[in-house]
């Protein structure tokens, strides 16, 4: 495995945490890219009077929009690497 950081792990609204003014490493955490990507799809399939042609025609939530919510986001990423 590479130690590269990908763009898509990386820190979507990073919060800075700096010590308290003593000299410390900084932290990021939060959603990553690829997280808040997928969740902004996702909340935008299940709010569109179409989320049965996004879940594949299954009123109840199923594994196949989680994979579509990912898979846009994936396809975000991408583009975005260009």
């Amino acid at each position: 495995m590479s130690n590269e950081i990908k763009n898509a792990n990386l820190p979507a609204s990073p919060i800075e945490i700096n010590g308290f003014g003593h000299y410390a490493p900084e932290v990021f955490s939060g959603l990553t890219k690829r997280e808040m990507f997928a969740m902004h799809a996702m909340q935008s399939m299940l709010s569109s009077k179409y989320v049965n042609d996004f879940n594949a025609g299954d009123a109840d939530l199923n594994i196949d929009l989680c994979a579509k919510a990912v898979g846009y986001a994936d396809a975000l990423l991408k583009e975005l690497e260009k």
